[in-house]
């Protein structure tokens, strides 16, 4: 196969998620990429299949204060 994908059986897919996926994985310009994500809530999709917002779940914000390795936790965060 070209791709592999796993997800929980109980994931609700946004409409051209496919499409969105491998753009995703073409714009890496690397064939082994691997795109991971944690996925927001079902209720981030409109009666469309379409995302309410463009924003995605963080589960963590790490940074480094000094030569320590803090993790931190975010809720949604906007999308570049």
């Amino acid at each position: 196969e070209t791709y592999a994908m796993q997800v929980d059986a109980h994931s609700t897919m946004l409409k051209h998620w496919d499409d969105e996926g491998i753009s995703q994985h073409t714009k890496t310009g690397n064939d082994m990429a691997v795109l991971t994500n944690y996925p927001s809530d079902v209720t981030a999709i409109n009666a469309n299949g379409l995302a309410k917002w463009q924003t995605t779940p963080m589960m963590c914000a790490s940074h480094f204060e000094g030569e320590m390795l803090r993790f931190d936790s975010n809720p949604e965060t906007r999308i570049p």
